[in-house]
This record gives C-alpha cells, structure tokens and sequence, in this order.
C-alpha cells in the first residue's frame, strides 16, 4: 500500500542522489517521504541538506517546520515558517501552521494575528477561521470564537466536508450550548 510507495520513493531519490549529490530537489522529496513515514528526525536530516544547496528553497523550511511541529520543538518549527514566509509571501498555509505552533506555545495572541493574516490572503481558509475560534474561546471571546467556528463549519460546509461541518457544529453546541442554525438565524435579525 502506501507504506511501500513510500519506501521505494526513499530508494528511487536515494539512486538519484548517488547519481548526483547536489540534486536538492531528491533531498526534499526523500525528506517528505520520511516525514510520511513519521520518520522526523530523519526527514530534517534530508530538509537540511536541501537547504544547505538551495538556502531559497520556501517548501523544504516549510516542510521542515512542519516536521518540528510534529516532534513538538514549536520554536523550531516558528523559526522555520519565518524563513519560509520571506520566501514564499502571501501563503495562507505558512501563516495558518505558525499560528498553530504560536498556540501550542500558549502566545494566543500572535497565533490569532497569524490565523488573521492567513484568512487574509484565503478568505476562503476554513482551517484558520477554526483554528482562530478556537483560539478566541481559550482567551474566553465568545462572540468571536462563535464568529469564526460558524464560518469554519460554513465554508466547510460549502467545500463539500459535511463530516468535518457536523463536527464543528457539534463543537458549538459542546462549547456554548448553541445550537448552530438558531445562532445564523439570530445573526440575520
């Protein structure tokens, strides 16, 4: 299955690399296959030396501060979206995961200007819209975490993820005993 693709994407990358060693591009990919496999140290072992021969490439400081996440090194992982935001501007991603390790850190506030500034360049992101409602409500902004959760389940909704919709209503109710319909409709009164 996808196990085994991913274990012969690492030995097909690692024929090209001994082919040539300066292929960054293998580098990155065998580093996204090892982050598949949950195998993270070895992954930002493969993101480094892609950086090492190309210091620009945005996707592979991406990815690399994604793999920090995963191992919980949340200052790594800032450090790694700050680098790949000057490279790769305007990525609503960038903003929306930096916000999520600016979370787990507890700065809510910097993590509520990253999910802003992620919906900014997607007004469309219903990731960020809940993860900045869920942000709002740990900081107890009712209206606000209310705002966002409904337009998460709203856009997911529409994005065609009913599951994930259900969910997120199912959340409101959990967290504010409102039910999801009656809150829009009060909304248009």
């Amino acid at each position: 299955g996808k196990l085994h693709e991913f274990e012969n994407a690492i030995a097909n990358y690692s024929k090209v690399i001994e082919l040539d060693c300066n292929d960054y591009e293998a580098f990155y990919h065998r580093g996204n296959a090892y982050n598949f496999l949950q195998e993270y140290q070895q992954a930002i072992i493969e993101y480094n030396q892609c950086i090492v021969l190309n210091p620009n490439h945005g996707n592979a400081f991406y990815n690399r501060g994604v793999t920090y996440s995963c191992l919980g090194q949340y200052r790594e992982a800032i450090d790694n979206y700050n680098r790949a935001a000057t490279i790769i501007p305007k990525s609503a991603l960038i903003y929306n995961n930096r916000g999520n390790a600016r979370k787990n850190l507890r700065e809510y506030k910097k993590a509520i200007a990253d999910y802003t500034e992620a919906i900014f360049y997607d007004p469309n992101y219903s990731d960020a819209y809940y993860n900045r409602g869920l942000t709002y409500h740990i900081l107890q902004e009712r209206q606000k975490s209310l705002r966002d959760l409904s337009l998460a389940a709203d856009l997911f909704k529409k994005q065609g993820k009913k599951d994930l919709a259900q969910q997120i209503a199912a959340k409101i109710q959990n967290l504010y005993g409102v039910n999801k319909t009656g809150l829009l409709s009060t909304q248009h009164v």
